[in-house]
């Protein structure tokens, strides 16, 4: 998750700046350096996940306070009525919604249940296999698919919905 966006937003800086700017959180002018900061924060953070277990601890705990800082911004912007897109995970003209809080917050259980699997696990100090790595992986994928695409799964459900009423 935060490779991905790490990498869309590192690629277009600019329009992750501008992207911020709407929000109206900050001061424009200091959007592209709390651009630079995010971006940083989230390369950290695959560092960080990427290493021995006590750098995992710290960077569940990092990408739990981001997403929350994430999905407060999403819904400051909601509240006030901004029609912005969030441009969470690269160029996109698509607006934020409350989706993308619920998407967020999925991510933040995720990120909360990693960290107390590591903190209250003493004994999690192997790697897993390889085979074990894989199936997860092919989990977490499915799982950000879904998770990062919350809004067009629900429009599915709600045209299957409506032409069943009809």
């Amino acid at each position: 998750l935060f490779a991905f966006s790490f990498i869309t937003k590192f690629v277009d800086i600019n329009n992750y700046a501008s992207s911020i700017g709407r929000f109206n959180l900050i001061p424009s002018r200091f959007s592209k350096i709390a651009a630079v900061i995010l971006i940083a924060q989230e390369f950290l953070i695959v560092v960080l996940l990427l290493l021995d277990i006590r750098f995992q601890v710290v960077g569940f705990g990092i990408a739990s306070v981001i997403l929350f800082i994430f999905t407060f911004a999403i819904g400051a912007a909601l509240f006030r009525g901004l029609r912005i897109s969030c441009n969470c995970f690269g160029t996109s003209e698509k607006r934020i919604s409350t989706y993308d809080i619920l998407r967020n917050i999925l991510f933040i259980i995720c990120s909360v249940i990693g960290l107390t699997l590591l903190i209250n696990d003493k004994n999690m100090v192997e790697t897993p296999a390889l085979v074990e790595a894989i199936i997860v992986s092919f989990w977490a994928i499915g799982f950000l698919q879904i998770a990062t695409n919350l809004s067009n799964v629900a429009s599915l459900f709600e045209q299957n919905f409506n032409k069943e009423k009809k």
